[in-house]
């Protein structure tokens, strides 16, 4: 199989670490992983304006066989992103998605910090 397949990810994980990881587990561990990531970066005042392409990439000549970057959509692709992360428009996770993780403390940490609406 392709070496990112998650398959063998999780296999390769319970050999590194002698935990038995499967891709249900594997795949739970990687959006906890990147909720917490963004949620740090919430609190350190990154915001979806961030989570930009530099303008180079919307002007200049795409390469031979590549279509230039069309702004609006990917507009919505950072969306449709945040939208499958379980985060909320503005790209911070969101309580539900931050407890179905166990990441409760985290949800109330941006709770507290205004972050989150209660």
């Amino acid at each position: 199989p392709p070496f990112n397949s998650r398959a063998l990810m999780a296999e390769l994980v319970s050999c590194v670490t002698g935990l038995d990881i499967d891709e249900t587990a594997l795949t739970t561990i990687a959006g906890r992983t990147l909720s917490l990531m963004r949620a740090i970066n919430t609190r350190m005042g990154l915001t979806r304006k961030d989570d930009w392409i530099a303008k180079p990439f919307f002007t200049f000549p795409p390469l031979p066989g590549f279509k230039r970057f069309d702004p609006e959509l990917f507009a919505k692709w950072i969306g449709r992103y945040y939208e499958l992360k379980g985060w909320n428009r503005e790209g911070v996770p969101t309580r539900e998605s931050l407890e179905e993780l166990g990441l409760d403390d985290v949800a109330q940490d941006l709770e507290n910090r205004e972050f989150l609406l209660s």
